[in-house]
C-alpha cells in the first residue's frame, strides 16, 4: 500500500491506528473432518491455508479431468472458494456484483471519499450488513 501511494500520489501515508488479533487456545472437543478430500484437523491445521491449498488441488484436477468429471470438480472448487471467503471475510464485506445491460457512468470513491466519474459495465452493491470498517 505504501509503495502504491508513493507512486500514485508522491506521499507516504501515515498510519494513525492499527488493531491486532491474537489467537486464543483452540476450543476443546473439536473433531477432524473431511472437506473435499482433505483431512481438516482443527487442533493442528491452519483452516484457511488448507482451504486455499485444497481449492488449488481441485482446480488442478479439473484441468486434467474427463469431460464427465469436470462439473463436479468445478462445483467442489467453487464451494471451497465460497467457504474460504465467507468464513474469513464474512458478511461485513459482502459485495453483490450486478451486470449492467450496457456501459453507464458511475462515480467511484477512493479511500479518502473523493469521487471520480468512470464508465462501468457492472457495479458492486454492498450486501445487507456491509460494514468493513467498524470500530470496536
Amino acid at each position: 500500500m505504501w509503495l502504491a501511494a508513493k507512486l500514485l500520489g508522491g506521499t507516504t501515508p501515515q498510519i494513525l491506528a492499527a488493531i491486532r488479533f491474537d489467537p486464543e487456545e483452540p476450543q476443546t472437543g473439536l473433531k477432524p473432518i473431511k472437506l473435499e478430500g482433505a483431512d481438516v484437523r482443527p487442533q493442528i491445521d491452519d483452516f484457511y491455508k488448507l482451504l486455499i491449498d485444497q481449492r488449488r488441488r481441485v482446480q488442478a484436477a479439473e484441468k486434467v479431468a474427463t469431460y464427465a468429471d469436470r462439473p463436479a470438480l468445478r462445483s467442489a472448487q467453487q464451494s471451497l472458494k465460497i467457504l474460504a471467503n465467507s468464513t474469513s471475510y464474512g458478511i461485513f464485506v459482502e459485495i453483490n456484483v450486478q451486470q449492467l445491460d450496457g456501459s453507464r457512468s458511475v462515480t467511484c470513491y477512493d479511500h479518502t471519499g473523493v469521487g471520480r466519474l468512470m464508465t462501468a459495465r457492472k457495479i458492486e452493491e454492498p450486501g445487507r450488513y456491509y460494514h468493513p470498517c467498524s470500530e470496536r
